[in-house]
């Protein structure tokens, strides 16, 4: 989407997502809302790998307070941001499609900024 003034118009050459791409983020988002404990019984899906050591990598990286969540979060935000933005496209809606677009990219700078301000006071603690 370009915006210009008041109006949005989309872009000439819209971009395409590639099936090596797709299966790349359908295969990380899986990954993902398995160690979100989403789905407690994960062991036969995760059994696959062959080892424990990557579910416990998993939810650690990925599950509640990990460094992982805020990369779900940017990820679910952008998705239904877009999703919305596609949606109200097709209606006719290019205005209400740009304010959609750029209240997802607000929302995702405001969770990052958050994050960073807790992990500055998280250093500040330890330092003193």
């Amino acid at each position: 989407m370009m915006i210009t003034g008041f109006y949005v118009r989309p872009h000439k050459k819209a971009h395409k997502v590639s099936k090596a791409q797709a299966e790349s983020l359908v295969r990380f988002a899986g990954t993902a809302w398995l160690a979100m404990h989403l789905m407690p019984a994960a062991t036969p899906v995760m059994a696959s790998t062959g080892s424990e050591i990557v579910k416990d990598v998993a939810v650690s990286t990925f599950g509640a307070g990990g460094p992982g969540f805020l990369i779900i979060s940017l990820l679910l935000i952008a998705m239904v941001g877009w999703l919305a933005g596609y949606i109200a496209q097709a209606c006719g809606k290019g205005q209400i499609a740009g304010m959609i677009h750029i209240v997802s990219v607000f929302s995702c700078i405001s969770i990052v900024a958050g994050a960073a301000v807790k992990a500055l006071g998280s250093v500040a603690n330890f330092l003193g």
